[in-house]
């Protein structure tokens, strides 16, 4: 959740305070706001100004705008009528009776759905049905305080809401590849633009997102997906590119909602393809072939419309967050099923029925709400998208019982920094570096993926069996998956759930359940994004922990209870707490024997699903000494190579004291007198000799001093280098130790 100027980690704050259906049809006379949630959206909170939901601490400056906002805000209140009274709403007619007596006949304005956010509704329709060049665009209207946000589709002129396309028809058996058919014309079949055909029997390969999301390889960008052209304008296949390695953190979480709406979309493309095969058709063609030109024509513009009240210092962040993760991809999906049944304009003419009838009957405001969300599938959709996202939640609708969609805008899983004091506090959040290799891009593009499934493994972050009920009763099919309505615990995903333990890899994990890797992370992929699941390194009873330095100490009377109900015979939370916060060691050195192993690594586990503990590890410099410096510089003199030292102090940019020790910062990125420093080291430190008792580990050292150097930049954590290298683990460290003995490596703890 970076954001593009800012790197202060924000809370969740999805600023949502009402969801509204605009549509533009002649039979409607024109556009119309045909329904928005909830019933009463709330117009007159005065604007939030503090970067933080909640914080208190209210500066100068920042009560200074709030006076001359609230001023501005009053003053545009009174132009356009002023706000809402309770009794605007109110289902009483007596309180509605004794309004219209105060401020007499004039005053009365029909219907209460008639007038939203103090506008008419047929103003705020007109406002928010903008012309066709901002077809699939981002709209947003500000009108103080608040943020209109939507992504306007529109009826293409050829009368469909997709493009056509036509690709060549299966052949009969035995058929020529390129022969004609009975007629002497090519059988073709005209079908729906669904991203993945281009142009006449042109097909090109559907985008596919870095499976290893779970290991945040793809933190530093992504496959960015584009809508297919349907000619309505090029705005939204604007380039986003991202440059390599300086991807923003947002544009990684793009990549892992589009692969998970691919698997979607693929979903369901297999399950049509599959009913049209045994013979099964479904109640409307995937083109929308069924329904009649005028029905099709009926409608030329739907827009959904998110309004939001951000804080100030948050706008931007926020209203990004909203369109990329749910306005853009919500309306996208909308779009699918009208183009396929029709449906948005069906729904809106039920509603707008719904309306004229409540006018003519008088029927009060929540009533007719309460009959419209009953009645109205699309209304209850809309509802259920604004409960969910405004409750920072994962909105998960099915579109006319056939298309099911999961929205959310993604949350932080961790922190590599503490908060500053004037920072906004997330207590409890996972402290960390290892949601990654290293912050290095070059180095991290090398790695392959085997490797990579190595380095992470999966942390659950409920029980076991509480993930798998959700799937069996979820009656959207488990945790989004729809293959799984009905399989119970015999689902390879709830197989999955249940071989997955937080000290095995994702590699280890494959060769346990005889699955591949790519299938193996796009089950952990969708545990995460559901969020019942966080990739970790996996843990190891050799690894240092401690007490985080971010965890939540309000929660720890509850946590403690907890604890002690799920580990009944072991030393209680705060004396495992205890444990850990003293001198850091070995994890294994708490455990009282062997036969306590399992049950202190699931402990371990425990705590890190609340934040409690974070893995200590270990990152590395090469110091070069001043001997080592003097005998390089003697070297060149004696060889008379007043080239080579005319080309050094070129390049050497550092102001190296010869009297001093230089640590260097990266020794990839050595210039050609700190190379000849890594070369001396190699040859003079570790030579050895028959008489010396480290020449075994001398010989190692310097057969890996190549491979194990490059990691020695402070960014990658030396406990990482085994799987990187292919070593083994005791190898790697004796070589490590070796080295911080004769003083070459300076190593540091941190998370």
């Amino acid at each position: 959740m970076a954001a593009a100027a800012s790197t202060v980690p924000l809370p969740p704050n999805p600023c949502l305070i009402a969801i509204l259906l605009i549509v533009n049809a002649d039979r409607a006379g024109g556009p119309r706001l045909v329904f928005h949630y909830p019933l009463r959206p709330r117009d007159d909170l005065p604007p939030v100004h503090s970067i933080c939901k909640g914080r208190q601490d209210a500066a100068a400056d920042i009560t200074a705008a709030d006076d001359k906002a609230a001023d501005v805000h009053a003053r545009f209140q009174e132009h356009r009528g002023g706000p809402y009274d309770e009794d605007d709403w109110s289902s009483d007619e007596e309180l509605r009776r004794k309004k219209r007596e105060e401020h007499g006949p004039s005053k009365e304005k029909g219907p209460a759905w008639e007038t939203v956010f103090g506008f008419s509704a047929d103003a705020l329709a007109w406002m928010l049905s903008p012309h066709r060049k901002f077809a699939k665009q981002k709209l947003e209207v500000g009108i103080e305080p608040l943020t209109y946000l939507g992504c306007p589709h529109f009826l293409r002129d050829d009368g469909w809401w997709r493009r056509r396309r036509v690709v060549p028809k299966a052949e009969p058996e035995g058929a020529a590849d390129d022969g004609p058919t009975a007629d002497g014309t090519k059988a073709e079949v005209e079908r729906k633009d669904d991203g993945r055909a281009t142009s006449r029997g042109d097909v090109t390969p559907t985008p596919t997102s870095t499976t290893v999301t779970t290991a945040r390889k793809e933190a530093d960008g992504g496959p960015a997906r584009t809508d297919p052209d349907d000619g309505q304008g090029s705005g939204e296949r604007a380039t986003k590119a991202k440059g390599k390695g300086k991807a923003k953190a947002t544009d990684s979480e793009e990549s892992e909602m589009d692969a998970h709406e691919h698997e979607h979309e693929d979903h369901h493309q297999r399950q049509h393809q599959h009913q049209h095969a045994d013979g099964g058709e479904s109640s409307n063609d995937d083109d929308g072939s069924t329904t009649t030109e005028e029905e099709r024509r009926a409608m030329s513009m739907f827009n959904v419309v998110f309004v939001m009240q951000a804080p100030l210092l948050e706008h931007n962040l926020r209203v990004r967050e909203m369109y990329n993760f749910v306005v853009k991809r919500f309306a996208k999906a909308l779009k699918y099923e009208q183009a396929r049944s029709n449906w948005i304009w069906r729904e809106s003419e039920k509603m707008l029925g719904m309306r004229e009838r409540a006018k003519e009957d008088g029927i009060p405001m929540r009533t007719l709400w309460d009959q419209v969300l009953a009645g109205s599938g699309l209304a209850k959709v809309l509802s259920e998208v604004y409960l969910a996202i405004s409750g920072s939640q994962i909105a998960h609708v099915v579109l006319n019982t056939h298309y099911d969609i999961s929205l959310q805008i993604p949350q932080l899983t961790s922190l590599a920094r503490l908060p500053t004091a004037i920072e906004p506090q997330l207590p409890g959040l996972w402290l960390t570096t290892a949601d990654r290799i290293s912050p290095d891009d070059e180095m991290d593009a090398g790695v392959d993926e085997i490797t990579l499934a190595k380095l992470f493994g999966l942390l659950l972050l409920d029980e076991v069996d509480n993930i798998i009920r959700d799937m069996d009763q979820d009656h959207h099919g488990g945790l989004g998956t729809a293959a799984a309505a009905g399989a119970g615990t015999s689902h390879p995903l709830a197989e999955f759930v249940r071989a997955v333990k937080p000290t095995m890899s994702f590699y280890q994990l494959s060769q346990t359940l005889q699955i591949s890797i790519a299938q193996t992370q796009m089950m952990a992929r969708h545990l995460i994004y559901w969020r019942r699941a966080r990739a970790i390194p996996p843990l190891h009873r050799r690894d240092k922990y401690v007490v985080s330095a971010n965890a939540d100490l309000d929660a720890l009377p509850a946590a403690t209870t907890a604890f002690a109900r799920r580990f009944p015979t072991f030393p209680s939370l705060p004396e495992m707490l205890g444990l850990l916060s003293g001198h850091p060691r070995s994890y294994s050195t708490l455990i009282p024997s062997a036969d306590h192993r399992e049950a202190y690594m699931q402990i371990l586990a425990w705590l890190m699903q609340g934040g409690w503990v974070t893995q200590l590890r270990i990152f590395g410099w090469v110091r070069v000494s001043r001997a080592i410096k003097a005998l390089v510089r003697a070297a060149s003199h004696d060889a008379g190579d007043d080239t080579a030292d005319t080309a050094a102090a070129a390049d050497d940019d550092d102001d190296d004291d010869p009297t001093d020790d230089t640590i260097l910062l990266d020794p990839r990125k050595a210039n050609s007198r700190q190379s000849r420093w890594l070369d001396a080291i190699r040859a003079t430190t570790f030579a050895g000799g028959a008489d010396d008792d480290d020449e075994p580990a001398m010989v190692e050292v310097r057969a890996l001093w190549p491979r194990l150097v490059k990691y020695c930049n402070g960014k990658h954590a030396l406990e990482d280098i085994p799987v990187l290298e292919g070593l083994s683990r005791k190898e790697v460290w004796r070589v490590l130790v070796l080295m911080e003995q004769r003083g070459v490596l300076v190593v540091v703890r941190h998370w």
